[in-house]
Parts: C-alpha cells; sequence; structure tokens
C-alpha cells in the first residue's frame, strides 16, 4: 500500500513508477493511494513549524484522518497487506 501525498499532482508519475517496478519484479503488486487535500499547508503542518509560523496547522487532525479513518476504509475494502507506504514532497515530506 502506497499512501500518497499531494495525490492529483503526483499520482500518475508513482503509479507510472510502480507499475514499471512490478514488471520488473522489483517489487509486488501495489495499490496507490493518491490523497487530495482542501488546505495542503495547513493539513501537513503542526502550527508551530518554523518554516511556516502563519499555517494554522492541523496536520495531527489530517494523519489522525489517515489512521483511524483511511486506512481502515481502504483495508475494510481492497485486499491490503499490513505493509504501508506514506509519500510526499516539499512541504510533505
Amino acid at each position: 500500500m502506497i499512501y500518497l501525498l499531494d495525490g492529483p499532482e503526483n499520482f500518475n508519475a508513482v503509479v507510472s513508477i510502480v507499475e514499471h517496478m512490478e514488471e520488473s519484479s522489483l517489487c509486488p503488486p501495489v495499490i496507490v493511494v493518491g490523497i487530495a487535500h482542501a488546505d495542503r499547508l495547513s493539513e501537513l503542518t503542526t502550527g508551530t513549524d518554523k518554516e511556516y509560523p502563519t499555517a494554522v496547522g492541523k496536520g495531527e487532525q489530517f494523519m489522525s484522518f489517515v489512521e483511524k479513518e483511511l486506512i481502515p476504509y481502504i483495508d475494510a475494502t481492497y485486499p491490503t497487506t499490513t505493509y504501508r507506504t506514506l509519500i510526499g514532497h516539499s512541504v510533505g515530506a
């Protein structure tokens, strides 16, 4: 399982990489879940970030949503394993 932050911007590139790796037997089949953000800076910061001092910082709420709602939904809906990867870039890294 790959949970991909900034899904709309990065989904196609990550899926292409995963498909190539699967076809080359470099990894098993993987499900990629692209996450779209309503307010990226707010959802990916905590409000105490020195680099983004004016950000509202709802990062803890966002990660709680991922952990308590999104992952259980995906696990209940699709054939998953317990192995998960979270991918992000820039402030989402």
